[in-house]
């Protein structure tokens, strides 16, 4: 009886000894979770502006080469996908650029600068009344933004359509004067 006892007593402190040691294994790796976690988020950073370069530089292959890697581990990442945007329509694939922004603005549906860039794969298109139909969504989430109202300006003084222009170049100027006074 005497040894059962004790057998049950070093049972328990046994599978408290395996209990602990299995809540401080989890402990240590829920404290080394997001120290990883920011190390790969900056690897992504640095490999999203890597990727900015590469664009700029003309190296549009590259920079897509990367972005679509990216998109493997963060497969919703707007940036990436605006940065991988910007190198279809700089290669002429606007139909592909589309989709793209298509699809960050269904994960970002209130950036302003997405819809701007969906509409200039529109226009590259030739589907102005649809790119148009975005920028002044754009307009209407950022009214403040100086690119939006410059190509909704041009978009109507290339169609005649001087009391558009004069409203879009109007919020221009206002927008301008008002920057210029701070």
């Amino acid at each position: 009886m005497i040894i059962r006892s004790s057998l049950i007593k070093l049972l328990i402190v046994l599978a408290l000894v395996i209990v602990a040691t299995a809540l401080l294994t989890t402990s240590q790796r829920n404290a080394v979770r997001p120290a990883r976690r920011e190390a790969q988020d900056m690897l992504e950073l640095k490999n999203l502006l890597r990727a900015k370069f590469m664009l700029e530089d003309g190296k549009n292959d590259e920079a897509l080469r990367i972005c679509s890697s990216l998109l493997r581990n963060s497969p919703g990442s707007v940036d990436v996908r605006r940065v991988m945007a910007d190198a279809m329509i700089a290669q002429g694939n606007y139909s592909t650029a589309e989709g793209v922004l298509r699809y960050a603005i269904t994960d970002a549906p209130e950036d302003a600068a997405l819809r701007r860039k969906l509409a200039t794969a529109l226009f590259f298109s030739g589907r102005d009344e649809q790119a148009v139909q975005e920028l002044k969504k754009s307009y209407s989430l950022d009214p403040s933004a100086p690119a939006t109202l410059l190509m909704l300006y041009r978009y109507y003084e290339d169609r005649g359509d001087t009391a558009e222009q004069e409203f879009y170049g109007g919020k221009l100027q206002q927008l301008l004067n008002e920057r210029t006074m701070r």
